[in-house]
């Protein structure tokens, strides 16, 4: 009988994914390797195959979620709509709150309460990929916009404002309870358009 073949990165991914599904019913703070393996039936050295800490497991879950939410922009933004609703769809977790939404944003939160320290290459890393591809869809929506003769030059130039505004605002809900961040952060696009808009 051949051994057993596993694709180590599928697998990866896999664990990584019942880690998800953890850490959404308990929490980041909560989610322990050895309760985890447990309910999982699997040998503790099997996740230590495939992550050295809790913590490597949790910024990978992070990573791919990051990268789940930035693939599903992509797909979802089509220049033939307005430019308003791609930036809606692009601000999609930050505007809409359903269940799914929700609970992604409540893991970042506890993630960037509990990752914070400025000297974490995964919290870098995993900022940078965000930023960087968010950034390169906003100026996509925008420069079409600018091509078709809807916004003004200028309004390229504030793409990378836009974004960190959205975030200062999530950042800024994350700490006050009553904070509406979908109305405020679509008043403050709706702004933004009528500020740059031919």
């Amino acid at each position: 009988m051949s051994p057993k073949i596993v694709n180590k990165d599928k697998r990866r991914e896999t664990l990584a994914l019942l880690v998800y599904e953890s850490i959404i019913k308990i929490g980041i703070k909560k989610f322990s390797i050895d309760k985890f393996v447990k309910e999982q039936q699997i040998g503790k050295s099997s996740f230590y195959n495939y992550f050295k800490s809790k913590d490597e497991a949790i910024c990978y879950v992070l990573s791919l979620k990051t990268k789940e939410y930035i693939n599903k922009c992509k797909k979802e933004i089509d220049l033939n709509l307005d430019f308003q609703e791609n930036l809606y769809l692009l601000f999609d977790t930050y505007l809409n709150k359903n269940e799914s939404n929700l609970k992604d944003l409540s893991l970042f939160k506890e993630f960037v309460v509990l990752y914070q320290d400025f000297n974490n290459q995964n919290f870098e890393n995993l900022n940078k990929y965000y930023f960087t591809n968010m950034q390169i869809l906003i100026k996509r929506i925008i420069e079409d916009a600018v091509n078709k003769k809807i916004l003004k030059k200028e309004a390229i130039e504030f793409s990378e404002s836009l974004l960190v505004t959205a975030d200062g605002m999530m950042f800024f809900s994350f700490s006050l309870e009553d904070y509406d961040l979908e109305m405020n952060l679509k008043k403050y696009i709706n702004n933004f358009i009528n500020l740059v808009r031919i």
